[in-house]
């Protein structure tokens, strides 16, 4: 539909949406580059000529948003807004030796200034939706149009990097749970028997559950692969299929170890593990219920 048929707030709700993707897709494929060049803390990291990868002014910009809400922010580069990733991946240096092969195809080659130039014109319809000011539907088609082209720069690289891979399926990227707990794929505890991936809270107290506690949990899937070439399927069994998952703790879960798991299947007629394509296993320890009489407030992990 025509964004001039949408009412104003269908309209500022749409742009949000895009422009909220768009800084999704930059985080990753910042954080995604720089790591696999400089290591996790590339955040901090200081080049041969002795300046630093990441700005003073981006780093101080960072440190105050995870000074002020430190338990909102999984990762440094999840406090980077908009206007710094952009200063990030077009800084000359970095755009011609990390960034340019992203956008080659979609922009003048070697010039780190026309994707500077797309991204520059999103600042100001992004600034004009955070901050309640009003949107024109000039704004609206510049933010879908730009968006857009630039995430499916982003998606064609990672598909080709996906291409290079020995299995090309989609993989469980993030984890996040009622707790408040959000844990990138390359922070998972370890590796399962099977070859997935499992997170352990077992010998963390304050994650401990009890009968009628009652846990969620998200998973985030690689975006560049459609969502009907995949399924997912939790354990112990809910209803639901898709990357949301909520359970209510029961006696019979009671143990030094009880599991919840997902397991993603392609439609593929081959897979990468037994039977599927990626598997998440979360452990916790459930004590048992407080003796009768005790009085006792469960600890509501959605609280």
């Amino acid at each position: 539909m025509p964004l001039y048929k949408i009412t104003d707030s269908e309209l500022r709700q749409y742009c949000k949406e895009y422009i909220e993707s768009l800084e999704m897709w930059l985080r990753r494929l910042i954080d995604d580059i720089l790591t696999t060049e400089y290591g996790e803390n590339y955040y901090d990291h200081t080049l041969k000529d002795g300046t630093n990868l990441i700005s003073k002014k981006i780093k101080k910009e960072i440190n105050d948003r995870i000074t002020a809400e430190p338990s909102r922010y999984a990762r440094p580069i999840d406090a980077c807004l908009l206007e710094s990733e952009i200063k990030i991946i077009t800084n000359p240096t970095l755009y011609n030796k990390h960034f340019r092969k992203v956008f080659d195809e979609f922009f003048i080659k070697g010039n780190s200034e026309m994707i500077r130039l797309y991204l520059n014109r999103l600042v100001l319809p992004r600034n004009k939706l955070y901050h309640a000011n009003a949107i024109s539907v000039r704004d609206g088609e510049r933010v879908v149009c730009y968006t857009n082209d630039i995430i499916e720069s982003i998606k064609k690289y990672y598909s080709k990097i996906n291409m290079d891979q020995e299995f090309n399926v989609p993989l469980i990227l993030k984890y996040k749970d009622s707790f408040g707990n959000t844990i990138f794929r390359n922070k998972f505890t370890g590796k399962t028997v099977v070859g997935g991936n499992y997170i352990s809270f077992i010998n963390k107290e304050e994650y401990f559950l009890r009968p009628g506690d009652k846990i969620s949990i998200e998973v985030e899937i690689d975006p560049t692969f459609p969502n009907e070439s995949y399924s997912l399927k939790w354990s112990p069994t809910v209803e639901e299929s898709e990357n949301k998952f909520s359970y209510i703790i029961k006696n019979k879960d009671v143990g030094e170890e009880f599991n919840i798991s997902v397991s993603l299947t392609t439609t593929n007629d081959w897979h990468r593990l037994r039977g599927a394509d990626d598997i998440l296993v979360v452990k916790f320890k459930v004590l048992p219920p407080p003796p009768l009489g005790d009085v006792c407030n469960f600890v509501d992990s959605e609280k």
